[in-house]
């Protein structure tokens, strides 16, 4: 399993099943470390309603999880990070111009607990898990959500759009 920790909650980063790693670190298709080229290419992006996230002082929150497969043609993806938008204007545009409503840090992505190599990022399915609270957002309510992923190059994807509706209060 590759993992992505670029939020608390989770964050996992899953190889097609025709890619999976069947032990140890993957390893990248040349020998040639100095990958870059072409953008992550978002190829599904889905939001839908999570499991309970309870915080440090104990609060629930429902969560909303977003599901993003990605692939990456040079394999610069062995790092990544993301932007998330979101907006009630439910149109099913984001404004790729305004700021992002959430920033995930840039983190390198993991395969059996190994930090995966240089130019082996070659895409897989990385979920984020939002925590919902008022604070953030309106319960019950929808949204369209928009995501961008940059690779380690600072190429970044297109954005994708999906719409979905918010869990209700706890």
């Amino acid at each position: 399993m590759r993992i992505v920790p670029l939020i608390a909650l989770a964050l996992a980063c899953t190889p097609a099943e025709d890619e999976k790693d069947t032990g140890g670190t993957l390893e990248a298709d040349s020998g040639d470390p100095s990958c870059e080229g072409t953008p992550p290419d978002i190829t599904d992006f889905s939001v839908s309603e999570g499991d309970i996230y309870t915080d440090e002082n104990g609060n629930d929150y429902p969560t909303l999880v977003m599901v993003v497969e990605f692939e990456d043609e040079d394999g610069d993806a062995h790092i990544l990070s993301a932007n998330l938008w979101w907006d009630d204007a439910v149109d099913g545009q984001i404004d790729a111009a305004s700021e992002p409503s959430a920033a995930l840090a840039e983190s390198a992505m993991t395969s059996g607990g190994e930090v995966v190599e240089e130019c082996a990022g070659d895409g897989g399915t990385l979920n984020i898990s939002l925590p919902v609270s008022s604070a953030d957002f309106r319960f019950s309510t929808q949204y369209d959500f928009g995501v961008t992923l940059i690779d380690a190059n600072g190429y970044e994807s297109e954005m994708a759009v999906a719409t979905a509706t918010t869990p209700a209060e706890l």
